[in-house]
């Protein structure tokens, strides 16, 4: 069962990070939390979510710790809620304007006021 529910986050969370496995995901299934740490975001997905200017680049970006929580018993009236702590993101100005990411890296996801939805 853990497994399962671990391979669905990595099959979502992979998009927005680099090098997630498996065995970074602590999760407790019958209290529905979870928790990864020390992720290294992908700065081409994040740059393209948040519709940058060409003239910006994300060089580095990170988070401390991502929290997920999750009721089980209303899995169909409440929300699968994540949270970010202490997230880093480094950016610089190119001389070269940057070319748009390919949308099949993102294909599914916008960004609506401060939520993250699959559509």
């Amino acid at each position: 069962m853990v497994s399962i529910i671990k391979n669905q986050i990595l099959k979502h969370l992979s998009k927005f990070t680099k090098n997630l496995s498996a065995n970074q995901i602590n999760l407790s299934t019958f209290k529905g939390e979870g928790e990864l740490t020390n992720l290294e975001l992908n700065e081409d997905v994040l740059m393209e979510l948040l519709e940058l200017p060409p003239w910006l680049r994300l060089t580095k970006a990170m988070c401390n710790k991502l929290s997920i929580k999750v009721q089980w018993t209303k899995l169909k009236s409440v929300p699968l809620c994540i949270y970010l702590d202490e997230l880093l993101v480094e950016m610089e100005t190119c001389e070269t304007l940057r070319q748009p990411v390919a949308e099949s890296a993102i294909s599914g996801y916008s960004l609506l006021g401060k939520h993250l939805i699959n559509v």
